[in-house]
């Protein structure tokens, strides 16, 4: 039912029990409009969700599709034929990445979706995550500056969700950063509260798009034709955050001698 069909108000004529009655009508109608506005923008917004994923879907498809029926074909030398496969195979992976980031997104979507926390040291988590993270940073010429305090900062976490979280952002600036840059860990202990900075000093995050950046399918490069992720990384990380009773936000501007700096506090 479209919000249009409820343009009218309910209205008493003085008598209280006549007032009473109206003024119960009157509050029905708005929250009839209310859900009826909610069903608009909940389709709308299912609408574009499913016309993107169709879209990211279909490139490496294509690809696959076209590569294969030509060595199929017998058009590709035999010479050429492992650099078609190794095209196929590397499309492949880009599609399971798509679909199970597709899944995630759409599982954190879900009404019934509940995190699986336990008290934790964020302090260690983060540290774990790093020293895991370490050598693939430091191959790509990348220059961790890492300040984690000694005593424990507890939180109550879903760790697998929250290293997702540290995943995307760190993906992100690793993607789409030259080396050399520095990435930057901060952990602190806040009025209660755990307050994780992750920033680099590389090359920033369009205007453009910095007000919608925890939107979904928000990417930098405006063509979808060329993007490289899914534009769904720091939406994930926002529910995931927020379902955790936290924030995330992007810090703007940044401290000096940093390009892009994310915010995020946990209690």
């Amino acid at each position: 039912m479209r919000p249009s069909t409820y343009p009218f108000t309910v209205e008493g004529n003085g008598v209280k029990e006549v007032n009473d009655l109206c003024e119960d009508f009157e509050e029905m109608r708005k929250r009839l409009k209310e859900s009826a506005e909610e069903k608009v923008e909940f389709d709308r917004d299912n609408k574009e969700l499913i016309s993107n994923i169709s879209h990211d879907l279909k490139t490496p498809i294509t690809v696959i599709q076209g590569y294969a029926k030509a060595i199929c074909d017998g058009l590709i030398p035999p010479e050429k034929q492992p650099e078609y496969l190794d095209t196929i195979y590397q499309k492949s992976n880009r599609l399971t990445g798509l679909i199970d980031t597709f899944h995630e997104y759409s599982k954190l979507e879900h009404p019934q979706f509940t995190l699986q926390t336990k008290r934790l040291d964020l302090c260690e988590v983060l540290r774990e995550y790093l020293a895991s993270k370490y050598n693939e940073l430091e191959l790509g010429g990348f220059v961790p500056e890492i300040e984690i305090p000694d005593e424990p900062i507890w939180c109550m976490l879903d760790k697998t969700a929250f290293l997702r979280v540290l995943e995307n952002i760190v993906s992100n600036a690793v993607k789409h950063n030259p080396a050399g840059t520095a990435l930057f860990f901060e952990l602190q202990h806040q009025d209660g509260q755990a307050v994780l900075t992750l920033a680099d000093n590389g090359v920033g995050i369009p205007p453009e798009i910095a007000g919608q950046i925890f939107e979904p399918f928000v990417v930098g490069d405006e063509s979808r034709n060329t993007r490289q992720g899914s534009g769904l990384g720091l939406a994930i990380s926002h529910k995931i955050v927020t379902a955790h009773g936290g924030t995330i936000q992007l810090v703007q501007p940044p401290q000096p001698g940093r390009s892009t700096q994310f915010r995020v506090t946990l209690p």
